[in-house]
């Protein structure tokens, strides 16, 4: 199945969600929680969805996950903050989380650890710099 989150049109800033079993034919948008000033994650991890996004009106980071898409779990905040929307990516059985700060260019990663909470890295910042989304 082929997942999409995405933030509404410019004056909406909900998220939301649709589905689809091959990428033509698409499930009508459902509106899911949480309100975001940018587009958000998406990534599969351990058979679950987990989207991650920037707050809307702050720079407030935030991670939700979901096993089909349309029933997400309250929203946890994760420390760090962004003026652009995050990245995510499940790579060699971790989670991890990218973001550009919000009063510089540097870049931040975090991973998701076994018992669902989000850790610094050992070296948290990450080599480079960006005005948008790592």
């Amino acid at each position: 199945m082929l997942h999409r989150v995405w933030k509404g049109v410019v004056g909406d800033d909900h998220m939301y969600h649709s589905s689809s079993p091959d990428g033509l034919t698409w499930t009508d948008q459902q509106q899911i929680r949480g309100r975001t000033s940018h587009g958000p994650a998406l990534a599969v991890f351990n058979n679950r969805l987990h989207r991650a996004w920037k707050a809307a009106g702050d720079a407030r980071i935030y991670h939700s996950s979901s096993p089909d898409g349309l029933t997400w779990t309250d929203p946890q905040q994760i420390r760090g903050d962004t003026n652009r929307g995050p990245a995510l990516v499940a790579w060699n059985n971790t989670l991890y989380l990218a973001w550009k700060a919000s009063t510089s260019t540097s870049m931040f990663m975090s991973s998701l650890s076994s018992d669902g909470r989000w850790l610094p890295l050992p070296h948290p910042a990450i080599a480079g710099s960006t005005s948008h989304t790592p």
